[in-house]
């Protein structure tokens, strides 16, 4: 899956984690990741650790978010992981910019 965000958004993400046959899987230690925080950051939900928040930083770009568990709920490990491409777009134009060139003198047949 693939979110595209504007600079100027916030978005909501969850993981689910399943069995084989699509039944819902308990996992431990779940832990979210942007591989460029320069371009999203997560912002980890405070009541459900299988629940983040990505917000678009600033610049444009894209981030790999990464979600890692133990699927082994005893003293064993079994790593499960989940990613998902996230691309940051140019927001709604708000400011314009107007560049002046040097000035230079007009060619003598110009002038008045």
């Amino acid at each position: 899956m693939q979110l595209i965000l504007t600079a100027t958004q916030n978005a909501p993400v969850a993981a689910t984690a399943t069995d084989s046959k699509g039944n819902p899987a308990p996992v431990e230690n779940p832990k979210w990741e942007s591989s460029d925080p320069a371009i999203v950051l997560l912002i980890a939900d405070a009541r459900d650790p299988m629940k983040t928040t990505v917000s678009a930083v600033g610049p444009l770009g894209a981030s790999l978010i990464t979600f890692t568990a133990d699927a082994d709920l005893g003293a064993g490990i079994v790593p499960v992981i989940g990613t998902m491409d996230v691309v940051v777009n140019p927001g709604q134009a708000t400011v314009v910019e107007i560049q002046a060139g040097a000035p230079v003198e007009q060619p003598a047949g110009r002038r008045r």
